[in-house]
């Protein structure tokens, strides 16, 4: 279970950009996930959630926003999004392929409170 490890990884980058802002309280956080990370969002926010509690960032949601995998042909300098990670170009078939997104793991926002007091 990767997704644990990721979000305790996260947890720690939240608390400290919360820090570095005097924050009082975290009550969102969204990150970009790259379709070939294999991440499974229910289990990620379980994680998330698990490893919060007790924190600045208890209680607050965990927004997962997917990012398709992208790639460029080299062939036909077609860009498409793939469903899975199968490298033939849709335009032309070409197996000679540049990924250019997919893998993305990406802390993109934060919302923080700071009049509000902490959660008990």
């Amino acid at each position: 279970m990767h997704e644990y490890a990721i979000a305790q990884a996260l947890l720690e980058k939240v608390e400290e950009i919360a820090r570095e802002h005097s924050a009082r309280v975290v009550t969102r956080v969204v990150v970009q996930v790259g379709k070939l990370r294999g991440v499974l969002p229910d289990i990620l926010r379980f994680g998330f959630e698990v490893a919060s509690a007790d924190t600045i960032a208890a209680g607050a949601a965990l927004e997962i926003e997917e990012v398709l995998i992208r790639v460029r042909c080299n062939s036909c300098a077609a860009e498409s999004n793939l469903d899975t990670p199968l490298y033939l170009c849709p335009a032309c078939g070409s197996t000679d392929l540049t990924q250019i997104a997919g893998s993305e793991l990406i802390l993109k926002s934060l919302e923080i409170d700071n009049d509000r007091n902490p959660r008990p």
